[in-house]
């Protein structure tokens, strides 16, 4: 048996001084390394994470006044008349508390709205030690607060969502696929260098939500030097044995077809088949691909929107706040992907409706106060999400136009299909209907010219501007 090593040190000795020991064995198999290797990195994470950090909110001197008077009052021998007062400063201290933490989120979320017109770093500042509990949990019917029904609720969810489904398996259908190379002709793979180790460890990004295994990129950065030559050796003997840790043999894939469906299962896993899939953000489907792209725009735009309800619904923040906050975070989640989008005119309709929604939560009027939208926008001075959409695909499609690459976007754009005929009635609105409509039959040409092609862009982007005001 193989004795893991013990719970790392976390400042001046090296945490992974046992674990390289075993690594350098050659007695033990490479597999086991890589999890004596997770096991090491997983007790160091619980480890940092339990580490104590300094409370960052700064109270007032009003309210340290407060605590004072409290202690001197504590420290005089009990009365009813001190009881009572202890009590009353209580109740005025956790206000005060609670007043001067929101003017200190306030005052961060202005700073760095301002600085660099996102919250991210304001958030980052702004967190509070430990994680939070859960406070309630909806479920179907009704909202729990109790702890055991909150974590029934819980386990219940994911034993559903990794269950397994009724396995089939093909029997003599399946198929072994084997890569067959040839020795005389194949040249010897070089090994994995330390740089190389080094170098995809600094590549990753921060602050991004851990795997199963728990291990941060932070995690693998604070211990890089130490890390590297563990890796590369681990690395190098699953090159050479060709023994891949069951870690990595864990995939997640899914069928989408328009054909017939059978059932398909690899080492007792059956796929499962799906109608539509989001791939890089947007979504993927067969039918009606675009209602269903714009239904998940806007639930991500409200999803970042309620996200931000601190700042956006803020009564004591200015509008310029809300307005660069909206224009920074929130248009962003709207109009993803929208240089490729073929919109209909219910479709504008519906992303116009869900902006102007926001955009009366933010000042607090309700419909039933008959605001005219045109005065609201005068108000609020938010980035119009049509105008936005439409000046994204203009640039994009000169773009793509002008590129000397020879990029697959551009051949598909000017493909013409010659061996089928057009369905009756009238044919689908199809990507560039809206830019013949400004720039004519012969768009493409026009495009090539980068000076014109900017000259079309304000009368293509405020084509629907009059008609948006009238209603």
């Amino acid at each position: 048996m193989i004795k893991l090593p013990s719970q790392p040190c976390l400042m001046k000795c090296n945490p992974f001084k046992e674990t390289n020991e075993h690594i350098t064995s050659d007695e033990i198999e490479t597999t086991l390394k890589y999890d004596i290797q997770e096991n090491e990195l997983q007790s160091l994470y619980i480890s940092k994470n339990n580490a104590h950090k300094p409370n960052k909110y700064q109270l007032s001197e009003h309210t340290l006044q407060l605590i004072g008077k409290r202690k001197e009052l504590i420290a005089i021998q009990a009365k009813k008349e001190n009881i009572k007062l202890v009590a009353d400063l209580s109740k005025r201290i956790r206000e005060s508390i609670r007043k001067d933490r929101k003017v200190k989120r306030l005052k961060t979320f202005e700073h760095y709205i301002q600085k660099k017109g996102g919250v991210k770093k304001a958030l980052k500042e702004l967190r509070e030690v430990g994680k939070e509990w859960i406070p309630k949990l909806k479920d179907k019917s009704n909202t729990t607060t109790i702890r055991q029904n909150i974590k029934d609720l819980a386990t219940s969810f994911y034993r559903q969502l990794y269950a397994r489904q009724h396995q089939i398996t093909i029997g003599h259908h399946r198929r072994v696929l084997t890569q067959h190379i040839d020795e005389g002709k194949s040249e010897p793979v070089p090994d994995i260098l330390l740089c190389e180790v080094e170098k995809a460890i600094k590549s990753q990004k921060m602050e991004k939500s851990p795997g199963p295994d728990k291990i941060t990129n932070e995690l693998m950065r604070g211990n890089i030097e130490e890390l590297t030559p563990i890796l590369t050796k681990i690395f190098n003997e699953i090159l050479t044995s060709r023994q891949i840790p069951k870690q990595w043999t864990k995939f997640h894939t899914k069928i989408m077809t328009n054909s017939t469906k059978s059932n398909i299962t690899i080492n007792g896993d059956s796929l499962e088949y799906v109608k539509d899939y989001i791939y890089l953000g947007q979504v993927i489907s067969i039918e009606d691909q675009m209602p269903k792209e714009i239904n998940l725009r806007i639930a991500t735009g409200w999803k970042k929107y309620w996200s931000l309800k601190e700042i956006v619904k803020s009564k004591d923040l200015n509008m310029s706040i809300k307005r660069k906050t909206f224009n920074t975070c929130i248009l962003p989640c709207l109009t993803y992907g929208c240089e490729t989008w073929t919109l209909t005119k219910a479709l504008r309709e519906k992303l116009a409706v869900a902006q102007r929604t926001m955009e009366r939560s933010m000042t607090g009027y309700k419909r039933q106060d008959k605001i005219r939208n045109i005065d609201l926008r005068n108000l609020t001075k938010l980035t119009d999400i049509l105008e936005r959409i439409d000046q994204q695909k203009w640039r994009w499609s000169g773009h793509m136009m002008r590129d000397k690459m020879g990029k697959w976007s551009r051949r598909v754009t000017e493909w013409y299909p010659r061996d089928s005929k057009r369905r009756r009635g009238r044919q689908h609105t199809r990507w560039e209907d809206e830019i013949r409509l400004t720039a004519g039959p012969n768009w493409r040409r026009v495009a090539r010219d980068r000076q014109q092609w900017k000259s079309l862009e304000e009368a293509f982007a405020n084509r629907h501007a009059e008609l948006r005001d009238i209603l």
